[in-house]
C-alpha cells in the first residue's frame, strides 16, 4: 500500500507507518507516535481481514490529516482514543470467543471506522475509485478523526446488555475439564442447531405486543415470576415465537442455554439430557460457572447421568448457590416441553426447576417455555411451587384482530416472494384473495404456513391456479379451532389419491400404509430404510409422499442414507388419526404399531446372530468398546437398528390390546405368536443392546 495514501491493495504491515524519520507537525506530539506505532504492531496479526482493513484505512487519514493544523488538544485527545482502542478492543479480540452478539457488533464497529475513510474521500473531494489521498489535504483535523474513533469505540463497548469481548483464558477448557463436561450426556437441541431444520423468526411487525412484553419480563428484576409459560394450540406460532426469543438472546450475547424439544429425534425427547446439555451450555456462557461446575462433579463423574434429582443437585443447584446472587440473569429457552417423553419425569423436572428457583430467589436465573397445554404440563404449572414463580401466556388467546393483522403480513411477504420467483406482474393476489386467505387461516400459523407451501408446490409450478382451487373449497363443517386447517389438509390429500373414492382403492391402501408408517415411527427414516418395514420398494415411498410437499419434508435424494422423511407440523399427524372423518385418509394407529411390531420382530429374526459387529472381543461391555457407533454404522442397516430400538416401543403401544378383556384381534395375535418363537433368540443376542433395544423391550 503506498504510504501516502489509501489504496484498496493487499493488506501489509503497517508498523513503519510514522517512523522514526516521519516529521510530525508541532502538534503532533511523540505520544502520538507511540500509540500510533503500538496500533499499527497490534493489528498486524488481526486475522479478522475487514476490520484490518478498516484501520488501515484509518492510519492513513491520520497520516494525511496530520499534515494540516491540529490543536494541541485534538493530539492528546487522539492519542488517548487510539490508546483506547487498541487496549480494550484490538488487544481482548485476538483472544475472545466469537460469538453471534460479538460478530455483529464487530461489523459495526467496522463500518464505522470505515465511514472514516468514506467521509476523508467526501471532503477532499477524491472519489472511492479516484486518486489516493496524499499528504496536504487539510479538509478533516486529527479532532475529526478522534472524535470519530471515540464514538465507534463508545458504541462497540457501551451496549448495557452487552460484555466488553472476554480474553479466551477465561472460556478456555482445560483437558480434565473437557473429559469431565463430556461425561455429561448432551443432546444436539440448541436453537441454532445446524442438526435442526432450519426455524423461522418472527417476520418485523409481527407479535409485537408479545415479543415486548416477553422482553420486559426478561429485563424485570421481579424476584418472583422467573418462568415464563407460553402455551397455545398447535399450530398458533409457539416455536416461531420461541426461536425469535433465543435468536434475540443470542444477538445480544444474553442467552445462557437453549433446549428445543421434537419428539422426531431421541436425544431432543429424552428428559435425563435437558438439564445436563443446559448445564453445558451455561458452562460455555459464564466462566464462573464453569469453574463451579466442575467443583461439583468433582468426584460425581457420573452425576449428569444419574437420576433427576441428583443431577439437578450437582448440575443447578451446588454451582449456581456457589455463584451466589447475580445483576446479569442465566436465560434458558426450552421450547416444545410437550413432546418431550415421560409425562412424569417432564413433572418432575417442572417441580425441580421451580422449587430451586422458589427456595433461591437471589439466584438471577430465569426460564422462558413454550408448549401445548398437555394436562401434565397445565397441572405442574398450576399447583405447587411452579404455580408460584411461573406467569402464563395463553397464546391462542391474543384478541383475533391481531392475530390476524400478524397472519396477513405473513402471507403477504411470502407471496411477494412466490410472485417474484414465478414473475407474477399483475397485483397478485388481489386484497380480496389475501383476506379471504386469511380468513381461511383461522387465527393458526400453521394454517397459513401449509397454504403456502399448497400454492408454491415446486412439483406444480402454478401458484395462481393452486391458490384459486384452494380458495374454491367449501369451507366444510369442522370442530373449532381446526376446521379450516383441517380444509387445507383435505385438499392436500386429494393430490394423493386421485380423485378415486373407495377407501379400499390401491391409491388410498398405499397411503394409509406408507403415510401412517412415517407418522408412527418413533424416528424419522430415509426411505431406503423405511421400504424394509413396509415390505415395499421405495419408487412406492415416493410416488405416495411427493405429492405432500406442502405437509412432509421429502429428501430431494430418495436414495440417502441420512435426509429422513418427517411431518412439516405434530397437526398433520393428529388430523390422520384424530379428526379425520373421510374413510381413505383414516390413520389406525393401532394397526401401524401391530405391523410395525411385527416388521421388527421378522428384520431381527433374521439378522440377529452372534457377534454381530464383529467385536475381536465379544464379550466387553459396550462402553469399552470405542469405536461401537462406527461399527454400528458399518456392519448394521439403519432399517436393523431401528428393530432393535424400537421393537418394544411399537409392542409397549399394543398392550392395551393385549391386556383388554376383549378376545385378541388377528394382527395383535400374529405378533405374539412370532414374538413366543423369536423372543429368546432376540434377547439372547446383543445387538439389541448395543442400539439400545432391551431397555424399550422391558418396559412394554
Amino acid at each position: 500500500m503506498s504510504g501516502s495514501g489509501l489504496s484498496h491493495q493487499k493488506s501489509t504491515s503497517r508498523s513503519s507507518v510514522f517512523s522514526s524519520n516521519s516529521k510530525p507537525n508541532d502538534e503532533d506530539s511523540g505520544a502520538l507516535h507511540e500509540s500510533l506505532a503500538g496500533l499499527s504492531k497490534s493489528i498486524d496479526d488481526l486475522s479478522i481481514l475487514r476490520l484490518k482493513g478498516a484501520l488501515e484505512g484509518v492510519i492513513d487519514v491520520i497520516k494525511a490529516a496530520k499534515a494540516g493544523k491540529n490543536k494541541q488538544t485534538d493530539v492528546e485527545d487522539l492519542r488517548s482514543h487510539i490508546e483506547r482502542l487498541e487496549s480494550s478492543i484490538i488487544r481482548p479480540l485476538k483472544e475472545a470467543r466469537m460469538t453471534m452478539s460479538l460478530q455483529t457488533r464487530l461489523e459495526i464497529l467496522t463500518n464505522d471506522l470505515e465511514q472514516i475513510r468514506v467521509d476523508y474521500q467526501k471532503r477532499s473531494g477524491k472519489g472511492r475509485f479516484g486518486k489516493f489521498l496524499t499528504i496536504g489535504d487539510k479538509s478533516m483535523t486529527l479532532g475529526n478523526v478522534g472524535s470519530m474513533i471515540n464514538k465507534a469505540s463508545q458504541s462497540f463497548l457501551s451496549d448495557s446488555h452487552l460484555h466488553v469481548p472476554v480474553a479466551a483464558k477465561e472460556f478456555v477448557f482445560t483437558q480434565a475439564e473437557k473429559a469431565l463436561l463430556n461425561r455429561l450426556p448432551n443432546a444436539d437441541a440448541r436453537f441454532n442447531s445446524a442438526a435442526r431444520k432450519a426455524a423461522p423468526s418472527c417476520l418485523e411487525n409481527t407479535r409485537v405486543a408479545l415479543l415486548k412484553e416477553v422482553f420486559a419480563w426478561i429485563d424485570s428484576s421481579d424476584n418472583k415470576e422467573k418462568i415464563y409459560w407460553l402455551h397455545g394450540l398447535a399450530g398458533t406460532g409457539k416455536s416461531t415465537v420461541a426461536n425469535t426469543v433465543a435468536s434475540r438472546l443470542a444477538q445480544q450475547d444474553r442467552l445462557g442455554a437453549s433446549f428445543f424439544f421434537s419428539r422426531d429425534v431421541e436425544e431432543r425427547r429424552d428428559p435425563l439430557r435437558v438439564l445436563p446439555s443446559i448445564a453445558r451450555q451455561f458452562a460455555e456462557f459464564s466462566p464462573e460457572y464453569k469453574g463451579h461446575l466442575v467443583k461439583s462433579l468433582d468426584g460425581r463423574k457420573d452425576a449428569g447421568k444419574s437420576a433427576l434429582p441428583i443431577q439437578m443437585e450437582r448440575l443447578f443447584v451446588i454451582p449456581l448457590r456457589s455463584m451466589g446472587a447475580q445483576q446479569t440473569p442465566l436465560i434458558v429457552v426450552m421450547d416444545a416441553l410437550d413432546e418431550c417423553d415421560n409425562n412424569q419425569l417432564v413433572t418432575t423436572l417442572l417441580r425441580l426447576l421451580s422449587e430451586f428457583i422458589l427456595t433461591n430467589p437471589e439466584i438471577n436465573l430465569k426460564i422462558f417455555i413454550t408448549s401445548r397445554p398437555e394436562p401434565h404440563i397445565e397441572a405442574a404449572f398450576r399447583r405447587g411451587s411452579a404455580n408460584q414463580v411461573s406467569k402464563p401466556f395463553v397464546l391462542h388467546d391474543i384478541e383475533r384482530s391481531i392475530v390476524q393483522a400478524d397472519i396477513k403480513v405473513y402471507l403477504r411477504y411470502e407471496l411477494e416472494k412466490v410472485a417474484r420467483a414465478y414473475k407474477i406482474s399483475k397485483q397478485w393476489p388481489s386484497n380480496r384473495e389475501l383476506n379471504e386467505l386469511v380468513e381461511r387461516a383461522g387465527g393458526l400459523f400453521i394454517a397459513a404456513s401449509t397454504s403456502i407451501k399448497f400454492i408454491a408446490d415446486p412439483r406444480e409450478r402454478q401458484p395462481e391456479r393452486r391458490l384459486q382451487a384452494l380458495l374454491s373449497e367449501k369451507r366444510a363443517p369442522g370442530q373449532a379451532p381446526y376446521k379450516d386447517l383441517d380444509q387445507v389438509y383435505y385438499r392436500v390429500l386429494g393430490a394423493v389419491v386421485q380423485g378415486r373414492k373407495d377407501p379400499n382403492d390401491e391409491l388410498c391402501v398405499r397411503f394409509r400404509d406408507v403415510v401412517g408408517t412415517i407418522i408412527t415411527v418413533l424416528d424419522p427414516l430415509p426411505p431406503r430404510a423405511l421400504q424394509h418395514l413396509l415390505g415395499c420398494n421405495i419408487d412406492v415411498i415416493t410416488s405416495t409422499v411427493v405429492p405432500l410437499r406442502s405437509v412432509i419434508i421429502v429428501p430431494s435424494n430418495a436414495e440417502s442414507d441420512t435426509d429422513q422423511l418427517r411431518v412439516f407440523h405434530l397437526s398433520f399427524p393428529n388430523f390422520l388419526t384424530e379428526r379425520c372423518t373421510d374413510p381413505r385418509f383414516i390413520i389406525d394407529s393401532m394397526l401401524r404399531h401391530h405391523r410395525l411390531a411385527l416388521s421388527c420382530i421378522t428384520l431381527l429374526s433374521s439378522f440377529l446372530k452372534r457377534n454381530v459387529c464383529q467385536l475381536p472381543d465379544s464379550l466387553k461391555l459396550n462402553s469399552e468398546v470405542s469405536d461401537l457407533e462406527e461399527r454400528l454404522k458399518n456392519v448394521v442397516p439403519m432399517h436393523y437398528q431401528y428393530a432393535s430400538r424400537h421393537w418394544g416401543f411399537h409392542l409397549r403401544a399394543i398392550s392395551e390390546a393385549v391386556n383388554a378383556p376383549k378376545p385378541r384381534d388377528a394382527a395383535t395375535q400374529q405378533v405374539l405368536d412370532r414374538i413366543t418363537d423369536s423372543c429368546q433368540h432376540l434377547l439372547r443376542e446383543e445387538s439389541t443392546t448395543m442400539v439400545g433395544g432391551v431397555k424399550l423391550a422391558w418396559l412394554a
